[in-house]
């Protein structure tokens, strides 16, 4: 009897590896699957919290802008004996906004008072909607640093899970020294013509004076001395002649004082018919004799030190990014528009350039000008006010400047006749028009970070 053997074919057997090879690729695309989910809720989270963090930076600037407006309303606050300030000591020495991180403040304005162991915040919030901001001041007053407000803005999101501080710092600038400032200031004077100065020396105004007041505004007693130029040499002082008196010597032909009877209303002819009828110096020439009143020399008329820079002296700072900032108006190249100004507003303005001046101002509006370039007074002109050059300055003709001529830079006085005349409003309304505190912000103070 014969065995038949059957053999099955290898191809029947491929149904298990394909089976095996699908649940596999199932498996792969679970895994993928699930991970791309992970991923797209991490990315959801991640939008989410970005979203939120966006929404308490925001509030944290808002309140960073509430807090400049109110220092820009409220100058008086630069200053610690202001009642709102608090000191940042015992309990509160610890605590927000005296501690910020690792930054502490010596003071910090705490708006009502009525919670002793907590600063309060401005009582204006932030309109932002669905957010929470809160804007804080502090006060340091390191002398390595200069006194400094800073102003923190915090911020919450809509839900409360995002949180930020914001934080700039401003300095205090005055436009200084008005009260001190001689007719003329310049590191050196080169003279060519003839020149008049009528001054009053020590132009320090009293508190609360004003320009009707006339001579009463100002303080007494006033030497006549260090009153007509402060530079640091004398050379070239030989080329040019000039004369100084004080103002109550300056008289017309009736011997009246001409800034007693005259002003802005007065022509240019009547003030300069106006002559000195008791000189301080004779006129011209280079020794001790001649110069004793007209110029001021550093280490041989005078102990005080010639400033590092005009500017400085009258600003704080050289830097004219920093002085255009405080200016009312700022003017390009060669001043346009200058005539046009209305300087009982707008009397601080800054010219990027040069400018050619003539008829401007008046008794009671008078010019703040700075020249970031060449200064010249033309033939004829009537100047109220005080004008600063940063380059030479030249008078051309026989002008006339009611106030004060600085120059930044060796300046050059004068081609022709050019007489200076202390003016009582002039200084006056300069000095309570320019010499109000302005907050400048500190540069590179500016930081955003979560406590």
């Amino acid at each position: 009897m014969k065995t038949t053997k059957l053999h099955r074919s290898p191809s029947r057997q491929k149904g298990a590896a394909t089976l095996l090879v699908s649940i596999v690729l199932l498996i792969g695309v679970t895994l993928i699957t699930i991970f791309a989910a992970r991923v797209g809720v991490m990315d959801q989270r991640i939008a989410g919290n970005e979203y939120r963090h966006k929404e308490a930076f925001a509030a944290a600037n808002a309140a960073l802008d509430q807090g400049a407006a109110y220092l820009a309303e409220n100058n008086d606050l630069y200053g610690t004996t202001h009642p709102s300030w608090v000191a940042c000591t015992g309990g509160l020495a610890g605590q927000f906004p005296c501690l910020v991180g690792s930054d502490t403040y010596e003071f910090a304005y705490d708006d009502n008072l009525i919670t002793p162991n907590t600063i309060d915040p401005l009582s204006t919030t932030v309109g932002l909607a669905n957010v929470a901001s809160d804007s804080y001041l502090v006060f340091t007053t390191s002398a390595s640093i200069g006194n400094q407000i800073t102003v923190l803005g915090t911020g919450e999101s809509a839900d409360g899970t995002g949180e930020s501080i914001a934080q700039l710092s401003y300095a205090k600038h005055i436009a200084a020294g008005l009260d001190k400032l001689p007719p003329v200031l310049a590191p050196i004077v080169n003279l060519s013509g003839s020149f008049l100065i009528v001054a009053d020396p020590q132009l320090n105004l009293k508190d609360g004076a004003d320009c009707a007041l006339g001579r009463s505004a100002f303080e007494d007693p006033k030497s006549a001395t260090d009153i007509s130029i402060w530079t640091t040499t004398s050379d070239g002082a030989a080329t040019g002649s000039w004369s100084t008196c004080l103002s109550g010597d300056f008289q017309n032909a009736a011997g009246e004082a001409c800034v007693d009877v005259y002003d802005d209303t007065n022509t240019h002819t009547e003030w300069a018919n106006c002559t000195c009828a008791d000189e301080l110096s004779e006129a011209g020439g280079t020794g001790d004799d001649n110069i004793k009143y007209d110029i001021r020399i550093p280490g041989r008329n005078s102990s005080t030190p010639f400033p590092p820079s005009p500017l400085e002296h009258i600003f704080g700072t050289s830097d004219l990014n920093v002085i255009e900032a405080d200016a009312s108006v700022s003017l390009a190249d060669n001043c346009p528009g200058l005539g046009s100004i209305d300087l009982s507003v707008n009397p601080f303005v800054f010219v990027d350039g040069d400018c050619s001046v003539g008829d401007i101002g008046s008794q009671s509006a008078p010019l703040f000008m700075v020249v970031a370039g060449d200064l010249t007074i033309t033939a004829g002109a009537d100047v109220w006010g005080i004008v600063i050059g940063t380059g030479t300055v030249t008078f051309n003709g026989t002008p006339i400047v009611h106030g004060s001529v600085v120059s930044d830079d060796p300046t050059r006085l004068t081609n022709g006749n050019y007489t200076q005349i202390f003016d009582w409003c002039v200084g006056s309304t300069l000095i309570e028009a320019v010499n109000e505190p302005k907050l400048v912000k500190v540069k590179y103070s500016w930081r955003n970070f979560t406590p």
